[in-house]
């Protein structure tokens, strides 16, 4: 995150900072954008600031997109190449590094390097692949190996070659 952005988001009294995955650090692809303060706001009127506050973050985001690939394409290009191969053959899939190879799909797609996955499908595994929607696909409590090897069959099932 750069530290410029978060501070000004702060300023307008929102805070976006890096999405805890539960029992793992924090995803430091994905943040949490909220409202900081409800205080003197009626419902509307935060929901307007913070689409306001995430339409800016975006931006900024696309930006740095542009200058990433920019600087680095062959890296950018790697990045997405490398979670797309590991995304269709990986046989255990622990949750950190299945939200970092959902952050470098949704990269890949916004970047146009992947179109032929929606971003809707990427969304989709996101939350299907959360322990307790593997748990519930399975119809019992799994360990942590058993849901790593769920979750790569579903990476595998919506990532593989058509």
């Amino acid at each position: 995150l750069i530290p410029s952005v978060a501070s000004d988001v702060a300023t307008r009294r929102h805070s976006l900072v890096p999405m805890p995955d539960l029992g793992s650090p924090a995803l430091d692809d994905f943040y949490l954008l909220s409202n900081a303060s409800t205080l003197g706001r009626s419902e509307e009127e935060s929901l307007f600031h913070l689409k306001h506050v995430a339409a800016q973050v975006l931006a900024q985001e696309r930006e740095a997109r542009v200058r990433i690939r920019s600087a680095a394409p062959l890296q950018f290009e790697d990045r997405v190449g490398r979670a797309l191969g590991i995304s269709r053959y990986a046989r255990l899939l622990a949750s950190a590094e299945s939200n970092s190879l959902l952050s470098a799909l949704r990269l890949g797609v916004a970047a146009g390097l992947l179109d032929q996955f929606p971003l809707h499908r990427i969304n989709e595994v996101f939350i299907a692949s959360q322990n307790a929607h593997l748990e519930m696909k399975c119809g019992h409590a799994c360990d942590e190996l058993q849901l790593s090897v769920e979750r790569a069959d579903l990476f595998r099932a919506r990532f593989g070659q058509n």
